[in-house]
């Protein structure tokens, strides 16, 4: 009798743990810019994608008309690339600053006009298929927390998506007590954007896994089920006199050019000569910190997280660029391969 319970109790096991490692994570994208063409679209779906994250538009707080409006998004004249897009699901980022500034008694009317562009954007672009998920990206605060959950609460009422997602920054992940959790079905983790990019004493601003070990311990239960994404990106943090100006996007090897920059301690590149730089000029003397996350460092960082959230759904890179996306690419078929 024992050795049929025993057998048994293997035999479970050993069905459960395969049953594991034959389920693989949703694989994703984040596609951030405005537009799409023919070669970009079937880079990006050479790695066969069971969802892209497309950024439909912000909403920013209009100070002379003292109200929150759309800006950006895809450009609408490249319909053709946007409807061939499966699975999408629109993301919408709304600033902050729109819950510091909206009343209380507002956020029925905003959740109703956001809901009203949403699906107008999605006729303009022709996207095929039903869209059952709407995702909001906003960096929330204490002192705005209860408005954005009132809006996602008014949102869902007056709309019919299957599922209401939201980013998760990583310091409401670890603090979701004090911080609150949106009123969705489901989080997205983002392992990025740890430090302030205006501190000329930070080394990476986008992520280090020393940084990420802060608030990933796998000790936290977050009430969501949690996807998660990793980023595929970098630019370069620019100062001046220690005073951050601002973000120079631009190739990775900018540096390089040892004619023009000067290797100082850890990933700053001090400018010789003034020059201008993706319309943006750079003084004799001005400094520029190099964030890219290299790709052996973001294996090792996906692997810790994986390793700590093993419940986790998709696996998402943001964003796609196909340029940028070069230096991952191995790593992105490895990860959407493994896990």
């Amino acid at each position: 009798m024992r050795f049929r319970i025993s057998l048994l109790l293997l035999f479970i096991s050993i069905s459960a743990l395969s049953c594991k490692r034959s389920q693989h994570s949703s694989r994703a994208f984040y596609f951030w810019k405005s537009t799409c063409n023919e070669e970009e679209h079937s880079a990006m779906y050479n790695y066969k994608p069971d969802h892209i994250y497309l950024h439909y538009f912000d909403v920013v707080w209009d100070e002379r008309r003292q109200m929150p409006i759309p800006v950006s998004g895809p450009d609408k004249s490249g319909y053709w690339y946007w409807n061939r897009l499966t699975s999408v699901k629109p993301v919408i980022y709304i600033e902050n600053r729109v819950f510091e500034k909206l009343s209380a008694d507002s956020c029925a009317v905003f959740a109703r006009k956001v809901g009203g562009k949403i699906r107008t954007l999605t006729r303009q672009l022709s996207i095929k298929g039903n869209i059952s998920e709407i995702q909001f990206d906003c960096d929330w605060t204490l002192r705005t927390k209860e408005k954005y959950f009132a809006f996602i609460r008014a949102f869902r009422a007056n709309e019919n998506y299957s599922v209401l997602s939201a980013t998760i920054r990583l310091y409401p992940y670890k603090y979701a007590q004090k911080m609150g959790v949106p009123p969705v079905d489901r989080g997205m983790l983002m392992c990025y954007n740890i430090n302030s990019i205006s501190k000329q004493e930070v080394d990476n601003s986008i992520v280090t896994k020393e940084e990420l070990q802060k608030y990933i311990t796998g000790k936290i239960v977050y009430p969501l089920p949690l996807d998660l994404a990793f980023p595929v990106f970098g630019w370069y943090a620019w100062f001046r006199n220690n005073d951050f100006q601002q973000i120079v996007y631009e190739d990775a090897r900018l540096t390089e050019d040892t004619s023009v920059f000067h290797p100082a301690q850890a990933n700053n590149f001090i400018s010789k000569t003034d020059t201008v730089i993706d319309n943006h000029y750079i003084r004799e003397g001005d400094v520029l910190r190099r964030e890219y996350v290299e790709p052996a460092a973001l294996q090792e960082i996906i692997s810790y997280v994986t390793n700590k959230i093993p419940r986790h759904g998709a696996i998402a890179f943001y964003h796609w660029d196909m340029d940028n996306s070069k230096k991952y690419a191995h790593l992105i078929q490895e990860t959407f391969d493994h896990y």
